[in-house]
C-alpha cells in the first residue's frame, strides 16, 4: 500500500506544491518540495515471517489476528481463530531413560 499508493501519491503533492509556489527560474535553480515518508514503518510479511511464528506458536495472538496487519482477510475459521501453543514449550518430564530405550537381556 505504501509502496504502491502512498509514495506515488506524495510525490505528486510534492510537484504540484512546487509548480504553485515557485517561478521557472526558481525551480532551475533548485527550488521545489518533497514530501518525505521514511517515517513510515514499511512492514514486509517475509522479514516478518519469524517474528508472526513465533507469537502463534507462543499463544500470544491467533493467525486471525495477524493477517489484516499485512492486508489479508481474516480466515474466521475454528483453526484460525484458535490460539496454539507449540509442543516444545510444554514442560519436561523424564523417567529415567528415553521412551523407546530397549532392557539388555
Amino acid at each position: 500500500m505504501l509502496t504502491i499508493c502512498i509514495s506515488p501519491l506524495v510525490n505528486e503533492i510534492g510537484e504540484e506544491m512546487t509548480a504553485k509556489q515557485f517561478s521557472p527560474q526558481e525551480i532551475i535553480d533548485g527550488c521545489y518540495i518533497e514530501g518525505d515518508c521514511s517515517g513510515i514503518k514499511h512492514m514486509d510479511i517475509f522479514s516478518a515471517a519469524a517474528n508472526i511464528d513465533k507469537l502463534i506458536a507462543d499463544g500470544v495472538v491467533c493467525v486471525d489476528e495477524m493477517r489484516p496487519l499485512f492486508g489479508y482477510k481474516e480466515l474466521n475459521t475454528e483453526e484460525s481463530r484458535a490460539y496454539v501453543r507449540t509442543k516444545n514449550y510444554e514442560n519436561v518430564t523424564t523417567n529415567g531413560g528415553g521412551e523407546n530405550e530397549e532392557k539388555a537381556e
